[in-house]
């Protein structure tokens, strides 16, 4: 239930919402490019017509209704990266403002200000507010049902079961995350007394939440039926799905550690923590949760029955547990940790429980400054393809031999057939491939690597000998007098170069720029 704010709460807040959309635009605005997989959901939603159902290529999953509005604002505003970029922010921001409402709903007024303080700085919401992905679209449907749920409560009115039921509606196709928190929000209303006690109520919730199962079957059958990827996924996080027994509970203990650590304050901070922090604030977290229930039992179960169908789903190896898939559990994190905290602060004396509780938030909120010039910083996983596309469109020589390796090219081929500035970076107009003008492309393969399954998640894997000979040979097949090596993945980078050494080649020139080694040899 809202209470009523004071007005200089109330422009805190504004002030705060301010500062986080503040860092969502400076995340958004610089021209980053696009990575491995961004590239390869962007080259999906442009290459493809609206109304294809089939699954998505190179192993990429993404709701319909993402799909869609991604297609559209491309064809309106473009298609570079802030166009691709928009509907993330969009929603990024949305669910910002939205958060802060269901804290009020939610938590008791002296902690409202708190939560919606970590969620303006939160890294991983930082982040994926300007990523071409769907992953932002969950914690904003998440937190619009939970807003349509708590008024349902608050009046079982026939517009308000319409409200949730188009809430449910929006997130079946806006997010793949959306089974676990419908579910959540219609158990909620199954346990809350204002709902509990009206005739057909479980009726009722069956018919207002058919039609987002009937749009979410339909994802099952034809979008998302895709045993390729389906394998694929399996193998590439067969380390986050759970397991029965006590490796299970230790999978489990590690996903929720590295939710609240993503969440709050980012890897980099939490590394710099004392040992048992993270321990002593996700207990804290535990004990919001028991405060949340006191105040509001469907409120909890909104905000805890989530995490719980996950898990029977990661069980069942169909929903790895990684912060980018839980996205919709953030609100649980964010609005457990101030309950608890609440709680920790009323073992002080009454007297001291006021400054205990602006002492611990003031900790609280200066660990998540910390975390925000990271959440600033481009990943690793980030390659700067325009950068060396230019340096090839400058410098190599127009009967040179010029290799990509096989991460790189995705975002080769959105840069050179897709991209507003293809022409200066000698893009060839009349291909849809990563094809330079006027100089012979070798485009690389995916790495075979050795005693390992393909797709299979590794830091440090050994390449296949038998597949660096084949891809060395490939690039040698034609005589060139000058040969560019681009390599974006750090294992070949070491593999190729080696390979080469020993091949008699002369090294003209060996550089990196940004992640990408650029090697140069003369035949």
């Amino acid at each position: 239930m809202t209470t009523h704010q004071p007005r200089w709460i109330r422009r805190t807040e504004v002030l705060i919402l301010a500062v986080g959309i503040g860092l969502r635009l400076a995340r958004y605005l610089p021209r980053r490019p696009l990575w491995l997989d961004e590239a390869l959901l962007s080259l999906n939603i442009l290459a493809r017509p609206p109304l294809n159902l089939d699954p998505l290529n190179d192993n990429q999953v993404a709701p319909l209704g993402f799909l869609w509005i991604e297609w559209v604002v491309t064809r309106l505003a473009g298609t570079g990266e802030r166009a691709l970029r928009f509907l993330p922010l969009v929603a990024g921001i949305a669910a910002l403002i939205a958060f802060a409402r269901l804290a009020r709903r939610t938590l008791e007024p002296g902690m409202v200000l708190l939560a919606t303080f970590l969620a303006a700085l939160s890294p991983i919401l930082i982040y994926y507010s300007a990523e071409v992905k769907s992953y932002g679209l969950d914690w904003l449907c998440a937190i619009l049902l939970m807003h349509a749920t708590l008024t349902l409560i608050e009046s079982a009115s026939r517009d308000a079961w319409v409200r949730w039921s188009l809430a449910a509606v929006f997130g079946a196709l806006m997010s793949t995350a959306a089974p676990f928190y419908v579910a959540g929000c219609a158990l909620a209303l199954l346990v809350a007394p204002a709902v509990r006690g009206r005739p057909r109520v479980l009726l009722k919730v069956i018919v207002a939440g058919a039609p987002a199962a009937l749009i979410f079957g339909f994802h099952l059958l034809t979008i998302y039926d895709s045993s390729p990827t389906r394998s694929f996924m399996q193998l590439y996080w067969s380390e986050a799905f759970l397991e029965p027994g006590v490796a299970g509970l230790m999978r489990a203990a590690k996903g929720i550690r590295e939710l609240w650590s993503v969440s709050l304050f980012g890897e980099a901070v939490v590394a710099s923590f004392p040992p048992k922090t993270m321990a002593i604030i996700i207990a804290t977290s535990a004990m919001g949760a028991i405060a949340i229930a006191r105040r509001s039992v469907p409120s909890a179960v909104f905000l805890l029955v989530p995490a719980v169908f996950a898990g029977i789903a990661s069980l069942a190896k169909d929903w790895p547990l990684t912060p980018r898939l839980l996205l919709f559990l953030v609100p649980t994190v964010l609005l457990t940790l101030p309950a608890g905290l609440a709680m920790v602060a009323r073992l002080a004396p009454r007297i001291a429980r006021t400054p205990v509780m602006a002492l611990l938030s003031v900790a609280v909120i200066a660990a998540a400054v910390n975390g925000v010039p990271a959440s600033m910083r481009w990943s690793d996983a980030f390659i700067d393809v325009p950068l060396v596309l230019q340096e090839v469109e400058a410098h190599a020589p127009r009967n040179a031999t010029v290799y990509l390796s096989a991460d790189m090219i995705a975002a080769c081929v959105y840069y050179l057939a897709w991209h507003p500035d293809r022409p200066e970076w000698a893009g060839d107009p009349f291909s849809q491939d990563c094809n330079l003008a006027s100089i012979r492309t070798v485009v690389g393969t995916w790495p075979a690597f050795v005693g390992l399954a393909p797709g299979a998640a590794t830091s440090a894997p050994t390449i296949h000998p038998e597949w660096l000979e084949r891809e060395a040979r490939g690039i040698l097949q034609l005589p060139s007098p000058e040969v560019w090596m681009l390599l974006g993945y750090s294992g070949l980078q070491s593999a190729l170069s080696a390979w080469f050494a020993e091949s008699g080649l002369a090294l003209s020139d060996d550089r990196v720029m940004g992640r990408i080694r650029v090697l140069k040899y003369r035949q």
